[in-house]
């Protein structure tokens, strides 16, 4: 369809049609959304980051008394009436402006009320990075457009972590610590370790300590400097780091690849920068062997880019690439 040439990657992460079909619920989307991308090749580092969105989206729910239901659209209704009376003129706007506000308040209620058990969220966006001690003193640190979740009030007897995208773990000795992704779990009991879970793809490096990586009833331990990647459902085999190289260099400023696919190498200058980048199709399969450092942009991409005889251009947050 022609709207979707003008969507951005947010407009594409709040389409019913596209978020069907990056959760793989209609096959009828599949079959569009597969041949538009394949019409639109341009558009796949745009859709990239849209699935992306739509993979850190998580939704709750629980239950909201019936007496705070109704005090709130109490609430909302009198707000109408006022509204409506005060400004006859655009009373359809007024409610639906309204109605909209209702669903986030009640949206907000859901949300914070499930929290306000003990779990604890933080989220990071483009270009953000963070460090955060946990109850017992360990630490995570959360790279770009990711997030973690974990309950400290149960802490002390479950000492369990949710990750979406990226993180760095350093555990203090005690009972068993777990990072659960979409993809498999970590099971260490004092280590340090990478943990990195996008776009289909599961990667854990064990810096210190031993590490259990669990998939699909498998079982992985890492020693010191080894590995394991699970893509597209099929996990790999353990390799020391002159293979695949370390991921967790990101802490230290350092991007680190050994025939990584371009546009993967692109996705972590997008998340580290917050910016866009137009790369055209037929060179996002190309192997990248190499690194860049993350404190000048323009020097990162020249790294990326020059073994490739590729030129680029910046305006803003956009980044076009000409061959």
């Amino acid at each position: 369809m022609e709207k979707y040439l003008q969507y951005t990657a947010e407009e594409f992460a709040t389409d019913e049609s596209f978020i069907n079909w990056v959760k793989k619920l209609d096959k009828n989307h599949s079959v569009f959304w597969d041949n538009w991308l394949r019409e639109n090749p341009n558009k796949k580092p745009l859709i990239d980051k849209a699935i992306a969105i739509v993979q850190n989206l998580r939704f709750r729910s629980e239950t909201i008394p019936t007496g705070t239901q109704k005090n709130i659209w109490q609430a909302i209704e009198k707000e109408l009436d006022q509204t409506e009376v005060t400004n006859k003129a655009r009373p359809l706007f007024r409610r639906s402006f309204a109605l909209g506000f209702a669903a986030s308040l009640l949206g907000a209620f859901i949300y914070f009320g499930f929290f306000g058990k003990g779990m604890i969220e933080v989220q990071t966006s483009y270009a953000d990075l963070q460090s955060i001690s946990l109850p017992d003193n360990s630490s995570i640190e959360i790279n770009a457009d990711s997030r973690i979740s974990y309950d400290k009030k149960e802490w002390k007897n479950n000492r369990e972590v949710h990750l979406e995208g990226e993180g760095f773990f350093e555990v203090e000795k005690g009972s068993s610590f777990v990072v659960k992704t979409d993809l498999g779990q970590v099971e260490v009991l004092g280590t340090s370790f990478n943990v990195m879970s996008r776009n289909n793809q599961l990667t854990v490096h064990c810096e210190t300590g031993r590490v259990l990586v669990k998939y699909q009833g498998q079982e992985t331990i890492l020693n010191p400097n080894q590995n394991v990647s699970i893509v597209n459902g099929r996990k790999q085999d353990a390799n020391e780091d002159n293979n695949l190289v370390d991921r967790g260099s990101w802490r230290k400023g350092l991007y680190k690849y050994d025939n990584v696919s371009l546009s993967d190498v692109i996705r972590d200058v997008e998340r580290h920068w917050g910016v866009q980048v137009e790369l055209p199709a037929n060179i996002a399969d190309e192997k990248f062997k190499g690194s860049y450092k993350s404190e000048n942009l323009e020097k990162a991409l020249a790294e990326i880019f020059w073994p490739f005889g590729l030129k680029y251009s910046i305006q803003d947050k956009n980044i076009t690439i000409t061959q």
